[in-house]
């Protein structure tokens, strides 16, 4: 089991019951930060892709935006948009950004 998937199974039902919804994804992304960033980018990546799924659907697309930090120097920005899942990875490279786009 990946270390995000223990993770929303332990934070989701008390996130749910808070209705802290920014509270629990911070605590996917964060919560096991070391081992995120001993990942090499396609991990990450793969990561990225998966988490959206996951936490839409348990919300009920409730959320209309979300931002986790991946790394120090990435962020993934979650957006739901006419019952689409929209993913932007979005790695800071020095003053300007590369931003990938995916819809689900």
């Amino acid at each position: 089991m990946a270390f995000w998937e223990k993770i929303h199974k332990e934070s989701m039902s008390d996130a749910r019951k808070q209705g802290k919804v920014l509270q629990m994804v911070t605590v996917m992304a964060h919560e096991d930060r070391k081992a995120m960033l001993e990942r090499d980018h396609e991990e990450r990546m793969a990561m990225i892709q998966k988490l959206p799924k996951i936490i839409l659907s348990k919300l009920e697309n409730k959320v209309e935006r979300l931002r986790l930090a991946i790394n120090k120097d990435e962020f993934a920005h979650l957006e739901t948009y006419n019952k689409k899942i929209l993913v932007k990875s979005q790695k800071m490279i020095d003053a300007e950004c590369a931003c990938r786009r995916r819809v689900y």
